[in-house]
């Protein structure tokens, strides 16, 4: 619904629209009325249909039966055998007509369209039938004039078991009628209560979409303009990297995109001031003044945390008279290749600055002075070992000298930490250069 709305239409026609959206409930209603009223006139075809299919065959059975029971009636004596063929034939068409109620030779009827206790009442129907034909069998049984007395006596057990096999098909009648009173008892009820769901359900979507399009339509204008507001007020408290993100396609989008663009060039002039602040132009690391920030820093981690801190100063050596010899721009590449080096023989979390002059400085945070003196003639054997490209592709090999000390081991604080590793490498100077000094005169 959002990102229909966020559609460039005009607001005339977000208003027809919305207007147009509220008539959904009512066109709703009247489908599922008429679905749910179709339904249950379905539901009463299929259970009138059922009582129709049941009540047929039960009152077929009905007149046979008294057929043969006025055919027993009707007779004294049973001399020929037309009484017993008529007998037979009309024991057949009840037996098919038995068959036909039990559902023997008819599919289609779901189990649940029947009424329940059906069952029991047909197989009480078909057990009286066959007592009643046993004893009509030998009713219509030719006889002779001396067993009048029995064929009577049979004749009365006779009509008695149709009878009451007419009883049983009585009270199943009465049962599919109940039954069918009930079931369209519970399907009147039943589409009272859909009725009443999808009125409910109804009101529901009513409301939804009324508060959805006064949300909407709402959110087009009123919802930009909060973000907007919102991006200025951030932006105005130095949060230059927010942007503003609107997915309309309208004269706010238009305003957001100059606003973004404007972001974007005072947020890169903020970083381009922030790397001229920060970082050495000629070398890439960190300046003097970043430098004493960080070391500030990590010395107080380090007393706060309780753990050593290591302070490395590298002096390439006789410098002046590699700037005498080969220019001041071969002196340069010198001093991009040193601080090139030494970012990548340091470890992630290392800090490398340019100190002043050819004179480098590495914070080793978390560092004891057995661990920084390994880093440090490791960096030494670098510069040594690998020649720097200057004019005219010409390969020089310099040296550094390197002094160091430990916090908290030689000093208590940064001042006292710079000055000792300064001493250290005035000793490395003093000793011949090329090597690695540490104020607390541990061997290397």
């Amino acid at each position: 619904m959002s990102k229909w709305f966020n559609r460039p239409i005009s607001v005339r026609n977000r208003l027809l629209t919305s207007i147009g959206s509220m008539l959904i409930p009512v066109v709703v209603l009247a489908v599922g009325t008429i679905g749910t009223f179709n339904l249950a006139f379905s539901s009463f075809e299929e259970t009138e249909a059922v009582i129709l299919h049941e009540s047929f065959p039960a009152a077929d059975l009905e007149l046979l039966l008294i057929r043969v029971s006025l055919l027993a009636a009707s007779i004294e004596t049973v001399e020929a055998s037309d009484s017993q063929s008529d007998f037979e034939q009309l024991s057949q068409q009840i037996d098919q007509t038995l068959r036909l109620l039990k559902h023997e030779e008819i599919s289609g009827v779901p189990e649940r369209f029947l009424p329940p206790g059906r069952e029991n009442l047909v197989t009480a129907i078909n057990t009286q039938w066959l007592e009643a034909r046993a004893s009509g069998t030998e009713f219509f049984k030719p006889t002779s004039a001396s067993e009048l007395e029995r064929q009577r006596k049979t004749r009365q057990i006779f009509i008695r078991d149709i009878e009451k096999t007419v009883t049983i098909i009585h009270r199943l009648n009465h049962l599919l009628n109940s039954w069918q009173d009930q079931n369209n008892l519970m399907q009147a009820k039943e589409v009272s209560r859909k009725g009443l769901i999808l009125l409910v359900i109804i009101c529901g979507i009513a409301l939804s979409l009324a508060i959805t399009t006064v949300w909407a339509l709402s959110k087009t204008i009123l919802g930009p303009l909060q973000i907007l507001e919102q991006a200025i007020s951030r932006f105005s408290n130095g949060e230059l990297s927010h942007r503003i993100e609107l997915q309309t396609q309208d004269e706010l989008a238009q305003l957001a995109q100059t606003f973004n663009q404007m972001a974007t060039k005072l947020e890169q002039s903020q970083a381009d001031l922030q790397t001229l602040a920060t970082i050495d132009g000629l070398t890439g690391v960190y300046n003097r003044r970043e430098f004493n920030r960080w070391l500030h820093i990590e010395i107080e981690q380090a007393r706060r945390e309780s753990h050593s801190l290591s302070l490395v100063m590298v002096d390439i050596d006789y410098f002046k008279r590699l700037n005498d010899k080969h220019g001041h721009q071969s002196g340069d590449i010198a001093l991009r290749w040193i601080g090139a080096l030494l970012s990548e023989n340091v470890r992630p979390g290392d800090i490398v600055a340019r100190y002043g002059g050819e004179e480098f400085a590495i914070i080793l945070p978390q560092t004891t002075e057995i661990e920084a003196l390994v880093i440090a003639e490791r960096i030494r054997q670098s510069i040594e070992t690998q020649p720097v490209e200057v004019l005219n592709q010409q390969l020089l090999y310099v040296t550094a000298s390197l002094g160091l000390a430990t916090f908290p081991e030689e000093t208590r604080d940064e001042e006292e930490l710079l000055r000792q590793a300064d001493c250290a490498l005035y000793r490395a100077k003093q000793a011949g250069r090329n090597q690695v000094q540490h104020a607390g005169k541990i061997p290397v």
